[in-house]
């Protein structure tokens, strides 16, 4: 759905395998002809409360967070998220 434009919602997507977001993300750059770099995003999700994590496309390892996501870090590269375990 965010994809298509509708970015009404209570939730975001996360994934928790880098290599598909940056896919995604490379995805929606080729079809807007975006220039620029890509920001991959971190989140703990050990620091949010279960009962705003749901589980979402399991061909996408992604998790719906409810609400607002706070202390979100740029991840720099991907052997950053091996070393910190997110």
């Amino acid at each position: 759905m965010h994809s298509e434009g509708d970015t009404e919602t209570a939730y975001t997507s996360w994934s928790s395998d880098r290599s598909l977001a940056e896919a995604a993300a490379e995805d929606i750059c080729d079809t807007y002809n975006l220039s620029g770099g890509i920001v991959i995003f971190q989140v703990r999700t050990r620091s949010i409360s279960l009962e705003r994590i749901f589980p979402a496309r399991e061909d996408e390892d992604e998790w719906l967070i409810e609400g607002t996501v706070e202390d979100v870090r740029i991840s720099a590269r991907a052997l950053e998220d091996e070393d910190e375990q997110f």
